[in-house]
């Protein structure tokens, strides 16, 4: 596996450890669930990098990248 699907794997793991801190209300988890949305949209912008700089394009990872977009937003 590669850096950059190991990142886009991250965005969709991160998908619902976001969904349940975001459902306690409590002002610390509100402050988590925003870092994990940072934190997903950073995997999003350096998978593209990564996979690029590093010619880790795979056929695989152009499916992927985007299933992963659609689930994390």
């Amino acid at each position: 596996m590669n850096l950059a699907l190991l990142l886009t794997w991250s965005r969709l793991l991160l998908t619902p450890v976001f969904a349940v801190v975001f459902f306690q209300e409590t002002f610390w988890t509100r402050v988590s669930a925003l870092l994990i949305v940072i934190l997903s949209e950073l995997t999003d912008l350096f998978d593209g990098i990564a996979a690029r700089r590093r010619g880790e394009i795979t056929d695989f990872g152009k499916i992927l990248d985007p299933l992963a977009d659609s689930v994390s937003r």
